[in-house]
């Protein structure tokens, strides 16, 4: 049977093979995100993630030459999702305060994610770990945006007397990766989106 896209008014018009190909590729990265997040990047295997779709070892690596590069797939695709959660923008700061406690909410409906990064982190605190670069961008990157949001806040004399902006934005980066770490081992106590907002409450009026 031919595979057609059937959606939308006019004549039945023919998927194509980009469209295939990029279904799988997502395909691949998204089962990768689940073995990465089980077993972290070194106990995970190209073996094991082929099982989890039903596919050979060759179509994988037509796709991705090394698990390195898949993994930095699967990086770019959480990172990509958190982005569309929580825009930052300083122009809108207290907005963007609540969209950091709305990724932290975001994060508690999606556990895989949440395990993905601490198991990864954990593991690229080594300098020859292929995800140590991006992680350490990462870090950077976080606390310059929420540093940005943060100084903001200041100026619209939302942020609590005697917070220092730069240095209150390197604690809240810690006070993510933390309360994700304790909500990952103790689930049924922890609550993401509930601490955080507890959190950011004592530095921001939002």
């Amino acid at each position: 049977m031919p595979d057609d896209d059937t959606t939308g008014p006019g004549p039945r018009r023919r998927r194509g093979p980009y469209a295939k190909s990029a279904e799988r590729r997502r395909e691949i990265v998204e089962a990768a995100l689940h073995e990465f997040s089980e077993n972290g990047f070194r106990g995970a295997t190209m073996k094991a993630i082929t099982e989890r779709i039903g596919v050979t070892q060759p179509l994988i690596y037509s796709y991705f030459s090394s698990k390195e590069e898949l993994l930095t797939a699967v990086l770019e695709l959480r990172d990509d999702r958190g982005f569309d959660i929580s825009p930052l923008d300083p122009s809108r700061p207290v907005e963007s305060v609540r969209a950091l406690v709305e990724l932290m909410r975001h994060n508690e409906a999606h556990p895989g994610i949440v395990a993905l990064h601490c198991a990864i982190a954990g593991e690229a605190v080594t300098s020859g770990h292929p995800a140590h670069d991006s992680f350490r961008r990462r870090y950077v990157d976080a606390r310059t945006r929420i540093g940005a949001i943060l100084e903001a806040c200041r100026e619209a004399g939302r942020l609590r007397e005697g917070v220092d902006p730069q240095r209150a934005a390197r604690i809240v980066v810690a006070a993510m990766d933390g309360l994700q770490t304790q909500w990952i081992l103790e689930p049924e106590v922890e609550h993401l989106g509930d601490e955080f907002e507890a959190f950011m409450r004592t530095l921001v009026d939002f």
